[in-house]
């Protein structure tokens, strides 16, 4: 009998010690995953961050196109002035080129030399004008005799915006001359008006002059012609060139007066 309850009292020790053991055991395994759910929170909340910092990195990166985009453009429209000026300045170079060597030859006329510069000059600022012909003008001041056509050019113009490839703006109006006085069928006065049109390069002129006979497909301005801004003796030269051209064409003698 004392056997048995020593028996029974060494497994209860034994069980009570394996208790206690399983108790510390159960603490640690407690304590490892508190430290787990810790890490897994500092984790979440590491990610939550990153997550508002790419958001905002990707707003940064969107507002960055944008100035890059708008940087672009004002580079591509200072890039066309720059070949603009360009132009002008190799034909100025081009004009003092020829004087200078002018002047070497006779170097002892000085003023037929300084005309033949300004001549130059004058005819290469001339080949950015065109001359437009039959323009419709509006009569607006019947006491003072004054013609709007400026809306017009303007609607002659836009018919090119589209063949050309880029917006075509004048620099300045000039009325020449005023022809064909008539009414329209809304009863105002109207004339056919002949106007110098300044343009600032003379690209944009080479360009409509290039696209000028498809403006006969318009229904509004198909009677528009436009031609170079010509001095009164290229004038008559080419009268004299079409006065020759009646004798030995006279089928296509306006086709060729019209070039």
């Amino acid at each position: 009998m004392a056997e048995l309850t020593y028996d029974i009292f060494s497994c209860l020790l034994d069980i009570k010690q394996f208790l206690v053991k399983q108790n510390k055991e159960t603490k640690v395994i407690e304590e490892e995953r508190q430290k787990i759910e810790s890490l897994n929170s500092s984790i979440e909340e590491g990610m939550t961050n990153q997550s508002s910092m790419m958001n905002i990195i990707l707003e940064e990166v969107k507002e960055n196109g944008k100035k890059i985009a708008e940087l672009s453009e004002n580079l591509e429209n200072q890039s066309k002035r720059v070949c603009t000026e360009a132009e002008k300045v190799s034909s100025y170079a081009e004009i003092l080129q020829k004087s200078a060597a002018t002047k070497v030859e006779s170097c002892s006329q000085p003023k037929p030399l300084v005309k033949q510069v300004v001549a130059e000059m004058k005819a290469s600022n001339r080949r950015s004008n065109l001359v437009f012909y039959g323009v419709p003008g509006i009569h607006v001041d019947h006491e003072n005799d004054i013609f709007d056509f400026s809306s017009e050019v303007d609607g002659v113009l836009k018919e090119f915006e589209g063949m050309v490839g880029f917006s075509v703006k004048p620099n300045h109006l000039e009325l020449l001359k005023k022809t064909d006085f008539y009414q329209d069928n809304k009863g105002k006065n109207r004339s056919s008006c002949i106007v110098r049109v300044y343009f600032h390069s003379e690209y944009v002129a080479r360009k409509i002059l290039k696209y000028k006979k498809r403006l006969k497909r318009s229904d509004q301005y198909s009677k528009v012609y436009i031609a170079p801004d010509r001095t009164l003796d290229e004038q008559n030269a080419r009268a004299e060139l079409v006065a020759k051209l009646r004798k030995y064409n006279p089928v296509n003698i306006h086709h060729q007066a019209a070039q």
